[in-house]
């Protein structure tokens, strides 16, 4: 379907084209340093659930963060199963 016999009488817009890899990136950077900053020292996952808090106590070490490797998420834990034994 198009438009025929249009007049443009106003144009508040002001269209143009945007390179908007470099627009979303901008945001994308913008936010991700405000993220970062206000949990520069984490999160307890406890703040959802106190259930949770429960579980990270008898799982040790709960790990779950973006910067060992670029694209991927790394978790894990350790149990108290997992100490050597003599």
């Amino acid at each position: 379907m198009t438009a025929t016999n249009t007049i443009k009488t106003i144009d508040n817009i002001k269209m143009r084209e945007h390179n908007y890899d470099v627009v979303f990136k901008e945001i994308g950077s913008g936010i991700s340093k405000i993220f970062n900053t206000a949990f520069a020292k984490g999160w307890a996952l406890s703040n959802l659930d106190p259930q949770i808090g429960m579980i990270t106590g008898i799982i040790k070490n709960s790990t779950l963060t973006p910067y060992v490797m670029d694209g991927f998420l790394y978790g894990g834990f350790s149990m108290q199963a997992d100490l050597p034994t003599l």
